[in-house]
């Protein structure tokens, strides 16, 4: 996997358009201090074709996350957030441009590391 340093952030999200209409498949809790999402998005680089993201999470300030059975259910028109401020990353599902997004987040995780890795998409 592969460190995301902050200031690769904003071209991070560009590339994914915020993962707006993507598909979370997956939340794995691998350790209380440790969560991965996987997701399929549309990738800019790719001419727009679909990849799959995994996003690793560790030494986990806050989460409050969703049962597999209810990923399906998800309107991710908005896409999710991912903000850096004070030594940690913010993901949010939805539009959100401070952590106090973290409040009405539907799901949320508040994280010192943040890791991603591609792979194959999951349709």
């Amino acid at each position: 996997m592969r460190p995301l340093i902050s200031n690769e952030l904003e071209d991070f999200l560009y590339r994914f358009e915020n993962f707006a209409t993507s598909h979370i498949t997956r939340i794995d809790v691998i350790s209380p201090e440790a969560v991965r999402i996987s997701l399929n998005a549309q990738d800019r680089r790719r001419s727009f074709d679909w990849i799959g993201i995994d996003l690793l999470f560790e030494e986990i300030a806050d989460a409050k996350l969703l049962e597999d059975e209810k990923l399906h259910l998800i309107d991710m028109e908005e896409g999710v957030s991912i903000i850096f401020e004070n030594g940690l990353f913010y993901f949010m599902l939805g539009d959100y441009h401070t952590p106090n997004g973290t409040q009405n987040a539907l799901c949320h995780v508040i994280a010192k590391s943040l890791k991603y890795q591609e792979a194959e998409a999951k349709l």
